[in-house]
């Protein structure tokens, strides 16, 4: 299952790169003025000034849906490169160090975890080695000022990393809360809508069966709803072991839609050996063993006309409704019904 549909962080992220790259260009632009009119740094300034145009361009490659994943690397790593020189060019006691303070928070905001903690060491890293080089006696003259800066910078990138490990930690469980059923962590009926809209390429063969325990009613009623809700979810750890966790979707009560990518006399084997599986397999719920069947309407993608999944989880239906007329414990899929007996009969 491709939970990335439901993760919208990179769109928060392109948010973030453009109000980012704005401001960046209108800073840059007044830096830029300063460093060439009044500090008569002209390199400094020109190299300023294209930060700024830059930026602008990326502002605008965003605003026509033109933005690419490389320009958020060359903002920020250009920003990076700038303060540097800036730091190498001008007196630490005017205060541009504390510039390098901004640097983990934008990074942290643009790449995620495992790139702000890189990023922000190597930036550490290169601005103590920066100090070192030009000349060891600035060290000894601006120890107070280098170290406080150290400390704030280290401060504000541990901040980030913990604020953005819990952010990625509650997106990911509310992402989960959204996509799996609470009882058996199946995935439910809106993922299955999400991954049949966005994920199936219909070009290969694809099928999918609508399956309904048999009698389901009768173990709720002699064991208890906490008997029931102990089959659900031994079956859908049965389910995942023959499916694989991303095909496995529970659509409420003890009906599941289980997903087989391939064409339907595979799926028939795949489905047949499961539902073998499932009846001879022993359900326990404390002291009791418990026997459990289930029908299966079978529908085959690639053969179907249209992909409304509407009507297509109509046709399942009504496939999963012959299998219960005929006796249960068997699949349906239009052409064949699989008995329980394992024999293969024509259905109408």
């Amino acid at each position: 299952m491709h939970q990335h549909s439901f993760d919208k962080t990179d769109e928060v992220r392109l948010i973030v790169f453009k109000n980012m790259s704005l401001i960046i260009s209108v800073v840059a632009l007044i830096v830029a003025y300063i460093n060439i009119f009044i500090n008569k740094n002209i390199a400094l300034g020109f190299i300023e000034l294209a930060l700024a145009i830059f930026c602008i361009f990326t502002y605008q490659q965003i605003l026509t849906k033109r933005s690419k994943l490389w320009h958020r690397y060359a903002v920020i790593y250009t920003y990076f490169v700038v303060v540097l020189l800036a730091i190498a060019v001008i007196k630490l006691d005017t205060g541009i160090s504390h510039w390098l303070c901004t640097f983990p928070v934008l990074v942290y905001l643009l790449f995620g975890k495992k790139q702000g903690l890189i990023s922000s060491f190597s930036l550490l890293f290169a601005v103590l080695l920066i100090f070192y080089i030009i000349d060891k006696t600035v060290t000894q003259v601006n120890f107070k000022l280098i170290t406080n800066v150290s400390l704030t910078y280290i401060i504000v990138w541990g901040i980030s990393h913990v604020f953005e490990s819990m952010r990625a930690s509650n997106q990911e469980e509310i992402i989960n809360l959204a996509l799996r059923d609470t009882l058996t962590q199946a995935y439910n009926r809106r993922a299955f809508k999400s991954h049949f809209d966005k994920h199936i390429d219909f070009s290969k063969p694809y099928c999918f069966a609508l399956g309904d325990l048999d009698f389901f009613k009768k173990v709720n009623d002699e064991y208890g709803h906490d008997a029931g809700d102990a089959v659900l979810v031994q079956l859908t750890q049965l389910f995942k072991t023959h499916l694989g966790d991303e095909h496995v979707y529970r659509f409420g009560g003890e009906e599941f839609t289980l997903v087989v990518n391939n064409d339907l006399e595979t799926a028939i084997t795949v489905m047949n050996k499961l539902r073998i599986d499932i009846e001879n397999h022993q359900f326990t719920y404390l002291q009791s063993t418990l026997k459990i069947t289930i029908s299966l309407g079978l529908v085959d993608i690639e053969a179907r006309e249209h992909t409304n999944l509407s009507d297509i989880l109509r046709l399942a239906d009504n496939y999963l409704y012959l299998a219960k007329q005929n006796g249960r414990n068997c699949i349906v899929n239009g052409r064949t019904k699989i008995s329980n007996e394992g024999r293969e009969v024509l259905t109408k």
